[in-house]
């Protein structure tokens, strides 16, 4: 595995590459960069020119401290095959990774093969996930990761307790979370040497303020946009965000994407986290398919053929259950 950087037509970009064939381009989630795919990457590189950028703001890419948007960050992605001279590649993505990965999918689909989205959304928000509404109220997040960023990295890739000054404003729980015993010793540190960027606190902000805009449905079908206070009012309700009468109204972040549809053969990988219905008796309900709310429904809508496992882990499965998702994701590829 080797480590590049490329100046693109928009940016300076990091990339991790191994392997020869057919193009295969991984991009990861928030809070990560291109290391969540380490324990996965050697495997798929026995089959596949396998490359691994850090999104803009992450990693050791180029942090242009500017709003970052979906679609912006689908063309950085497509600006790094055109500097590869690739013309085509397969796309799997995981969390914000996959949200990109669609967004590319969906608007040059000529430019990707198969498609694999790993726990993240399409178009529509899960209402549970509440740092989506914080984020939207100016300062605390900036505020948070400023101050917390290695508190909250801790808490959630170690499991520890997360200490917080008494006026920090937060949706993550300070309770250690139990199970977490994934991370190494050195991606621990990554995570932590990585967050601690200014530049990469700014696009943590900005992914969920800026590229994440928040609509609610109206009466007569049409899409609304949240304001701040609209997100303020619900996060400072009394009794908490849960009791607002609004909380459980579906968000819809891409209004503008409803309706499209993607040809590409894809692969939708889920844990409990996202889809609860998905399991029973912590197992893989057998021929799910995503339904049954508004954002579940949202994941299965865009695609014509769509393939899903799920597999009983946390959130964050490239390096949670690495084996479960090559055992998934590689006879997928290997289709094509």
């Amino acid at each position: 595995m080797h480590s590049h950087h490329i100046r693109t037509s928009r940016l300076n970009i990091h990339y991790l590459e191994a392997g020869h064939g057919e193009p295969l381009l991984l991009v990861h989630g928030w809070p990560q960069s291109s290391h969540c795919w380490h324990k996965v990457l050697p495997q798929l590189a026995q089959h596949f020119r396998v490359i691994a950028p850090d999104l803009r703001g992450f990693g050791l890419s180029e942090k242009s401290g500017l709003p970052l948007s979906r679609a912006q960050l689908a063309d950085d992605l497509l600006s790094l095959l055109d500097a590869l001279q690739i013309g085509r590649a397969h796309v799997a993505g995981h969390d914000w990774g996959g949200m990109v990965a669609f967004k590319l999918a969906l608007e040059h689909p000529q430019r990707v093969g198969r498609l694999a989205l790993l726990d993240c959304s399409t178009t529509h928000w899960p209402h549970w996930a509440a740092h989506g509404l914080w984020a939207k109220v100016p300062g605390w997040a900036e505020d948070y990761f400023a101050r917390c960023h290695a508190a909250f990295i801790r808490w959630c890739f170690a499991g520890e307790r997360a200490e917080y000054p008494g006026d920090v404003i937060t949706p993550f729980p300070a309770a250690a979370m139990p199970g977490l015993d994934w991370c190494d010793a050195p991606s621990l540190q990554h995570y932590l040497d990585n967050l601690a960027q200014a530049g990469t606190q700014a696009a943590s902000v900005s992914l969920y303020r800026d590229a994440l805009p928040f609509y609610r449905q109206t009466v007569d079908g049409s899409w609304q946009a949240m304001t701040a206070d609209d997100c303020r009012a619900i996060w400072l309700h009394e009794g908490g965000p849960f009791r607002h009468p609004d909380y459980r109204s579906a968000i819809c972040f891409a209004p503008e994407d409803l309706g499209r549809r993607i040809g590409n053969p894809t692969l939708l990988v889920y844990t409990p986290m996202l889809q609860p219905r998905g399991f029973r008796n912590s197992q893989p309900v057998p021929d799910y398919r995503p339904a049954g709310d508004p954002y579940s429904d949202s994941l299965a809508a865009p695609f014509a053929d769509l393939h899903c496992a799920g597999i009983a882990c946390g959130h964050f499965i490239p390096e949670e259950q690495p084996d479960a998702l090559l055992a998934h994701l590689l006879p997928f590829l290997l289709s094509a």
